[in-house]
């Protein structure tokens, strides 16, 4: 404790110092950044406390004797102190986690900046960068014109590119593009790195990508990304922090690319160059999801009062506000109960779209109802496409199919070929039919179902699947647990409760028999979870009973 408190009385004393060599804008906001995770981690109870205490007390002993340079110390720190971070608040690379929305906005703002004429683009604070061409490619649309044409290559396809499945530019312009990144005025951004399931493929686009960034991603100065620095471990270098030995992309000249991929599957076929930096999307905090909600509500509002508004029907403006504020005031409670489910840009949006619908319905006290509530929107939605199949079929079948990706993929993730044979045997299983052909058309419109990608299973690859979050895969998992009486729901909990990977379902399962059980039943449940002999001298029950005290709606009966 010590140690960090310390340290940011340091890096206040760096901040506050007149100094000769005043600190730039990125490097005084990179300290204020390591200041803020620092005062984080003084009061934290997590296991990233120790790491943050031990390198405070590295750094410490630099800085201790080393006072002209100790700025530079501590920014040179900066990437290893977000890096515990990132591991305490979990990084995504998931889908919703906005990797092409981002690639999307940045196209949109580059090409805003060249119609309007201007020569640079405005980032945060006085952080500008020269304006260049974007080229936004997705990466699975190239790899299926690479099918076609196999001995082409990645400059071949820009200007014949796509996406989704439209021309990017027409046949007048595509010479042009080439041109532009043969003079260095380009920023070419690829999405989806990992669309690309087989492995043989993702091995020959990748080796394609990293021979476009070699020959065409390069600076004036006609360094590449995978040559060598000259002076990295030298006393040059560590007196100096950094030695800048490229021109970095704030000078104009040179192609930039910006690559996205989910972290699933990237390490097997990785891009590693010296002057190549990776960046994990960090989920939002609460006061992101704050404000990400306000303005989610905000446009949508605006959007459809204008909407109707063309349509010549007028709203009355003052219950429109009053309207607008109960919705925030919702998102708001549900925020401060179940930010690790909100903190993910494409949930939070599925949140706010129920909230949107039906708020005076929507008023969750706990992390499952949140859950409940959106797997009920999710299962509505596809009875309204496919009204054959019984809602009671679908929930045991993405109860069952959660059970087999948590006992048997440790990634989540599911095959289509899997999944189609899988959904066969737990329709059998549930007696739907005995008939082969009849049970291949359920699976069928079963599994066609999952392309609409709405809500809480959808395909997150070229023909994989899975949950959409990892939390409703620990809900329907919870379901599977409280089957049964309440002393065969006790004995199981029991059973488990020592597997970690089984915590999260363990904790929403205790928080729904609080919430859906009855009285008597929930109060037997709990007196046999505390009482109930097991092989361990270690009271895992009641351990877990008050780990799940925030997941619980009403307490036992005080005996």
């Amino acid at each position: 404790m010590n140690e960090i408190v310390h340290a940011i009385n340091s890096i206040h004393k760096i901040l506050k110092s007149p100094s000769e060599h005043p600190l730039s804008h990125r490097n005084r906001s990179q300290l204020i950044d390591i200041l803020n995770i620092l005062n984080l981690f003084i009061n934290s109870n997590s296991s990233r406390q120790e790491w943050i205490r031990l390198i405070c007390r590295q750094l410490n002993r630099l800085t201790n004797y080393n006072h002209l340079i100790s700025s530079k110390i501590w920014i040179q720190s900066y990437d290893d102190i977000f890096y515990v971070q990132d591991k305490a608040n979990g990084e995504q690379g998931d889908p919703g986690s906005a990797k092409t929305s981002l690639l999307r906005w940045i196209t949109c703002v580059f090409a805003r900046s060249i119609l309007n004429g201007h020569a640079q683009v405005v980032l945060e604070g006085d952080d500008c960068i020269p304006v260049r061409i974007p080229i936004l490619i997705r990466i699975g649309e190239f790899a299926t014109w690479l099918r076609q044409y196999p001995t082409k290559t990645l400059i071949d396809y820009i200007g014949e590119h796509t996406w989704d499945s439209k021309r990017y530019c027409h046949d007048d312009n595509k010479n042009v593009l080439k041109e532009l990144i043969n003079h260095g005025h380009t920023l070419i951004l690829l999405d989806g790195l990992d669309e690309i399931t087989e492995v043989g493929q993702k091995g020959e686009i990748v080796d394609l990508v990293r021979k476009f960034v070699d020959e065409y991603v390069r600076g004036p100065d006609f360094i590449s990304a995978f040559d060598d620095r000259m002076f990295y471990g030298t006393p040059l270098d560590y007196c100096y922090h950094t030695i800048v030995e490229t021109q970095p992309p704030s000078i104009p000249g040179g192609n930039q690319i910006i690559i996205t991929s989910r972290i699933i599957g990237y390490q097997l076929h990785p891009l590693i160059g010296t002057f190549i930096h990776h960046y994990a999307f960090l989920l939002m905090n609460y006061n992101e999801a704050k404000e990400f909600v306000k303005k989610w509500l905000s446009q949508i509002e605006k959007s459809i009062f204008e909407i109707l508004l063309n349509e010549g029907i007028n709203l009355d403006r003052k219950l429109m506000k009053v309207l607008s504020k109960r919705r925030y005031n919702i998102v708001k409670v549900l925020l401060e109960n179940s930010l690790e489910l909100l903190s993910n840009p494409s949930l939070l949006s599925l949140i706010c779209t129920f909230i949107f619908r039906s708020f005076d319905k929507f008023n969750p006290k706990s992390r499952v109802e949140v859950y409940n509530y959106a797997v009920q929107v999710t299962l509505h939605s596809w009875k309204s496409y496919e009204s054959n199949i019984p809602e009671t079929v679908l929930t045991n079948f993405l109860i069952d199919l959660a059970c087999y990706l948590h006992l048997n993929s440790p990634s989540g993730l599911i095959d289509e070929f899997d999944m189609k044979k899988l959904c066969y045997l737990i329709l059998q299983q549930q007696g739907l039919s005995y008939d082969h052909k009849i049970l291949h058309e359920y699976v069928h419109k079963l599994t066609s179902l999952l392309d609409f990608n709405i809500g809480i299973f959808a395909e997150r690859g070229l023909q994989i699947y899975g949950f959409l979050h990892l939390s409703f895969q620990a809900y329907f998992v919870a379901h599977s647990i409280i089957k049964g009486p309440p002393d065969e729901v006790a004995k199981r909990i029991l059973t488990i409760t020592i597997h970690s990977r089984f915590h999260e379902s363990l904790l929403l399962a205790i928080g729904w028999i609080s919430w859906k059980w009855s009285f008597d039943d929930y109060d037997m449940f709990c007196n046999l979870l505390v009482t109930l002999p097991t092989q361990y001298s270690i009271p895992f029950g009641t351990i877990l009973f008050f780990d799940a005290f925030n997941d619980i709606q009403r307490l036992p009966s005080n005996s």
